[in-house]
């Protein structure tokens, strides 16, 4: 009996097989490749005073940290908007579901997430879920150029808590978060990150990501905003060969064909 395969390349976005997935491994190179501790620092601030601005009254003329400005540029924020994909696109859609970008609302920081009240986390989702309806498209998700605008939008609260419950701090806030990730990732201890240890820290907010997905716990780790690295070896292409016949019968619009594929930690 003659059988075909389709071949499913994981990690990485699910697509038909022949879908030219250049110009998306471009687009991850370039995320990877972009990364530096400082970035990844304040990366990590701003997503984490998103939240947690979303929740904590500051005065009408409260002054906007001048912080903000570098936060929501474009490289910053397509970084921010790469990273929450990494951390929180679990179905690896590339885009994010309401339940996904909930996920906003859990600290970065493990044991913070832990010390965070139910009524806590709520007030925060309530929130995000408003930011959610404003800026996801008509297909009821968030694209990456729909969460930058997303991230962008928070600027202006997020600048106004800054401005009065970390005034004048923020410069020591992301030097300390950045030695906490090179105390995390950089291995070879030569003050920034190369190659390896960037697709390291990837592979980390991917491995969490996936963590949640199944079910599993992240490490409890009272520095790191980021969950643990996972060694460049393991973050490598894997090949999964699915017989054609088990997979349901394509749609007439290629991109509809769903992809079956083993999960990998990442």
């Amino acid at each position: 009996m003659k059988r075909t395969y389709l071949l499913a390349f994981v990690p990485g976005l699910f697509m038909p097989a022949c879908m030219d997935t250049s110009s998306l491994n471009q687009s991850q190179d370039s995320a990877t490749q972009s990364i530096t501790a400082q970035g990844a620092a304040s990366t990590n601030l701003y997503l984490a005073d998103v939240a947690d601005a979303a929740v904590t009254p500051v005065a009408a003329t409260a002054a906007v940290d001048a912080s903000v400005k570098d936060d929501t540029k474009a490289a910053r924020l397509a970084a921010m908007a790469v990273k929450v994909l990494d951390r929180l696109d679990a179905d690896k859609s590339g885009s994010l579901s309401e339940e996904e970008f909930l996920g906003l609302a859990k600290p970065l920081n493990a044991k913070k997430a832990a010390a965070q009240t139910a009524d806590e986390l709520a007030a925060k989702q309530v929130k995000l879920k408003a930011e959610f309806v404003q800026f996801a498209g008509a297909d009821n998700s968030m694209s990456q150029a729909e969460l930058e605008k997303a991230l962008a939008a928070q600027g202006e609260k997020v600048g106004k808590f800054r401005g009065e419950k970390h005034k004048g701090q923020h410069a020591e806030r992301v030097k300390a978060v950045t030695a906490e990730v090179l105390a995390k990732f950089d291995t070879n201890k030569n003050g920034v990150l190369d190659d390896e240890e960037k697709v390291a820290l990837r592979a980390a907010d991917k491995a969490e990501c996936q963590a949640k997905h199944k079910g599993g716990k992240q490490s409890a780790d009272d520095k790191d905003p980021d969950a643990l690295p996972v060694s460049p070896s393991q973050s490598g292409t894997t090949v999964v060969i699915t017989p054609a016949a088990s997979i349901p019968a394509a749609s007439p619009t290629p991109a509809a064909v769903p992809v079956a594929a083993a999960a990998l930690t990442e």
